[in-house]
């Protein structure tokens, strides 16, 4: 709903590049296809960028060729596509009514952030530490998004939203979780997952000396500006971080870090290091193996990401392009078996749960039911001969999409 007004903008409004990718970024969280957006991009004002060009002499927009259009178009789709798996996993935005916790937050992940800097033979020294400062950035991130310290994290969510293998993420969490770094508010809880938040080891207030009524807390512009700033930062990390060429196998975590530490300005290798919480030699020796795989480029400014992105094209001659987005699936079809097992768990306690799936209007001619209910409802869990769950079985069902079939068969029967 919010990108209907970008798409009604006549002309694109005074910034047609931003209003553009604005209304593909609406279409990427609706769960568009490309050709709605191609269509879009031919009809909707909002979308006038994707049509015209600015004209060098200052008069009136001129047509883009039609080949260059359709390659702009694709390219900022994709774009739009991987910045919506982060919004897909975030929780609502919602009115600050209490500033105080919006104060304690930012200042948990201002300090978390100068952790990771000042902090890298804890944060960066192994494999299993860049996992972890990856997971907690991830954490705080939620928090910080929907402006409450206790957040709820299901561990498939998490991995989707960092790259990181859902395995790998439950041995993080651990370890955060032992090291003091998180705290578990509550218990995963049938198909709810745990709550999380990050521990108040960052948000421990400096010493003031002095009486407490002379301090003063952030104005809440300044508090909101700095918010909007580390949030940006967060997601660019994440974003940047979450790729097929850095799963296993492609250039790994340090590379990773290096690449998520990097921006379309240039810095230096000391800057760079500072900002990736990494030794200087182990930055360098990064720097070099992302410039020759056309990552990152060498500018007189200094070091910076590529202008054109090339992620993709490296995944593929990797032979790792898909990894995740076939994990991403997998999950999927993970999170519905085990929402039904509980659901035949919650039947055989004599309360029996309807299937949350998408509305497909078709003609009823007879309405069948039985011991279980309608057509809605979940189909018998498999069972072996001797009576005890088939979870192979089910999960057979569950990615072949067949839950629906099974169910009317056994109405038909």
């Amino acid at each position: 709903a919010w990108g209907a007004a970008h798409m009604a903008t006549v002309g694109g409004g005074a910034d047609p590049s931003r209003t553009g990718y604005l209304c593909l970024l609406a279409a990427a969280v609706a769960g568009w296809s490309l050709v709605d957006v191609e269509h879009a991009a031919r009809t909707a004002p909002g979308m006038e960028h994707y049509r015209t060009r600015n004209n060098p002499t200052g008069g009136r927009r001129t047509p883009r060729v039609p080949a260059e259009a359709a390659s702009r178009l694709r390219r900022q789709w994709e774009k739009a596509q991987e910045r919506a798996t982060t919004y897909h996993y975030a929780p609502q935005e919602r009115p600050e009514r209490d500033l105080s916790e919006l104060q304690g937050i930012v200042a948990t992940v201002e300090r978390m952030l100068t952790a990771f800097r000042v902090s890298p033979g804890r944060w960066t020294h192994t494999e299993h530490d860049l996992h972890d400062s990856t997971i907690l950035t991830a954490i705080a991130w939620l928090s910080l998004r929907s402006g409450a310290r206790d957040v709820a994290a299901p561990l498939r969510s998490i991995a989707t939203l960092t790259g990181i293998p859902s395995t790998t993420v439950d041995r993080s969490l651990r370890r955060l979780r032992t090291a003091g770094w998180i705290t578990r508010v509550r218990e995963a809880d049938g198909a709810d997952g745990a709550v999380w938040r990050v521990s108040e080891k960052f948000s421990t207030p400096d010493v003031h000396v002095g009486p407490l009524h002379d301090m003063t807390a952030r104005p809440p512009a300044q508090l909101f500006d700095i918010r909007a700033t580390l949030l940006t930062d967060l997601e660019d990390r994440l974003e940047a971080g979450r790729h097929d060429i850095f799963t296993r196998g492609g250039l790994g975590p340090t590379a990773r870090r290096i690449y998520e530490a990097l921006t379309r300005e240039g810095h230096n290798d000391q800057h760079i290091s500072d900002r990736a919480g990494m030794p200087p030699s182990r930055t360098r020796a990064a720097l070099a193996r992302l410039k020759r795989h056309a990552l990152a480029t060498l500018t007189r400014d200094g070091w910076r990401r590529r202008v054109h992105d090339h992620r993709d094209r490296l995944a593929r001659a990797f032979g790792l392009a898909g990894v995740l987005h076939r994990r991403e699936q997998q999950y999927g079809h993970e999170r519905e078996q085990w929402a039904w097992w509980n659901a035949e768990l919650i039947r055989r306690a004599g309360k029996p749960t309807r299937r949350k799936t998408a509305a497909t209007p078709r003609p009823v001619m007879f309405h069948l039911t039985d011991a279980r209910g309608g057509p809605d409802m979940w189909p018998e869990y498999p069972r072996d001969a001797d009576g005890l769950a088939n979870h192979l079985e089910a999960m057979r069902y569950v990615r072949a999409g067949a839950l629906q079939q099974l169910r009317d068969l056994e109405l038909a029967a």
